[in-house]
């Protein structure tokens, strides 16, 4: 997301992003490390389990304040477009996951693939887009 067409909007999301994942990073190494050496029991564990799943839908909801403050129509469609694009992905692998444990004797799938596919999902969105609104002046080529 860091790209020319940056504005006070994106600027702002990107800050709250980070400081929330960094959060986020945080949170998923205490609460591995203190579940993983069994330093809490009964309860305390849930509750570790939840804390790092916080900053996630914060961030989803960052998303959404980005979207109501980004002033941009042309920003604010292809985001869209990415949380529709990614959305479907992530909906589509969940169906055919259950339909795959309904079916057939094959397990869940890995802890954090959902949020993976979502995000890559988004990420490649977003490039597809970048990539086919190129216009001859950002290849540098100019006809004189």
């Amino acid at each position: 997301m860091f790209c020319k067409d940056e504005t006070l909007a994106r600027r702002r999301f990107q800050k709250r992003a980070i400081v929330t994942m960094a959060v986020y990073l945080a949170l998923v190494v205490c609460a591995t490390w203190l579940v993983h050496h069994g330093l809490v029991h009964g309860w305390a564990v849930y509750v570790w389990s939840v804390l790092p799943a916080l900053p996630v839908i914060v961030v989803i909801a960052q998303m959404g304040r980005y979207l109501k403050e980004e002033i941009d129509e042309y920003l604010r469609l292809m985001t869209m477009r990415s949380l529709l694009v990614a959305t479907a992905a992530l909906l589509g692998m969940l169906v055919v996951s259950d339909f795959l444990r309904s079916y057939t004797a094959s397990g869940d799938l890995p802890p954090f693939v959902s949020f993976m596919v979502f995000c890559v999902a988004f990420a490649m969105a977003q490039g597809v887009q970048k990539l086919r609104n190129r216009t001859p002046e950002d290849e540098g080529v100019v006809d004189d």
